[in-house]
């Protein structure tokens, strides 16, 4: 189940093949890993104020694709510093259409309004989040230094990525699209979701390819970056957008994007 700091969710029942649903396995696991506390009293056991320190705690999905058949959730006691790495995340037939496969989201977060942080320096790497055509990728809400590196989000129908409030999200060589494709699908017309959707401040983007999807990029914060990222994710002449800054999300750098195809769109920009 656990060695030192590595959960496996193979170990608490999940099945790497798909053929059978994962979802209270891998809960179980990263359940455990909020658990870990280290024995030391000497030792600082937070990030941020009030936010418990996993200690760089490890989900290790080794490759699997595991079936879920509701949402990933961290545990709304919060806490940071915990990796969740290799394998495939697919949504089951009936899975939630307004919920994504993971979703770090605390209750304390309505509470606060948005005024506080929850989770802090929470890492994806190398997962693929197959939304299955039902609901989205992550939800990151009230939450620092999120990173999601070299992942593929694909088959979402609302955002691959939503962040919601919180600061410094890292979102960096991932690939982001609602149906595969390489250009110019037979469906294009019909793309809809949006690859990122950055309701939040001073986030960053960078080397991305988003693929397909009705919206590539939509800013709805202020002191976001995008940069080095490829949309072609609809044409124009289909409704397709790139990147879209909405009303009132100032203070945004956009540098180095090749908009394919497609537009940047600004909302009433002050």
């Amino acid at each position: 189940l656990q060695v030192g700091g590595v959960f496996y969710p193979v170990g608490y029942g999940a099945d790497p093949t798909g053929q059978n649903d994962s979802t209270e396995a891998i809960q179980k696991a990263l359940n455990d890993a909020f658990q870990q506390r280290s024995s030391d009293p000497n030792l600082k056991e937070e990030l941020i104020p009030g936010i418990k320190d996993l200690g760089g705690a490890v989900i290790d999905l080794q490759g699997g694709a595991y079936k879920i058949s509701k949402p990933i959730s961290f545990p709304p006691s919060g806490g940071g510093g915990l990796l969740v790495k290799d394998g495939s995340l697919r949504a089951s037939r009936g899975f939630p259409a307004d919920r994504f496969l993971v979703e770090l989201l605390s209750p304390k977060s309505e509470a606060y309004q948005g005024n506080g942080i929850f989770y802090e320096d929470v890492r994806f790497k190398d997962v693929l989040f197959d939304s299955g055509f039902s609901g989205g990728g992550v939800l990151a809400v009230d939450t620092a230094r999120t990173q999601i590196t070299s992942c593929y989000f694909l088959n979402f129908t609302t955002q691959g990525v939503l962040v919601q409030g919180g600061r410094d999200a890292f979102i960096q060589s991932c690939f982001l699209g609602q149906r595969p494709t390489v250009g110019g699908g037979v469906g294009e017309k019909d793309y809809s979701g949006t690859a990122i959707d950055l309701a939040g401040n001073d986030n960053v983007v960078t080397d991305a390819v988003i693929f397909s999807s009705a919206i590539g990029v939509v800013l709805r914060g202020q002191a976001n970056m995008l940069r080095n990222i490829h949309t072609y994710n609809k044409e124009r002449i289909f409704g397709g957008i790139g990147i879209l800054v909405r009303a009132f999300a100032d203070y945004n750098r956009i540098t180095d994007c090749f908009v394919d195809y497609n537009s940047i769109v600004l909302e009433d920009p002050r």
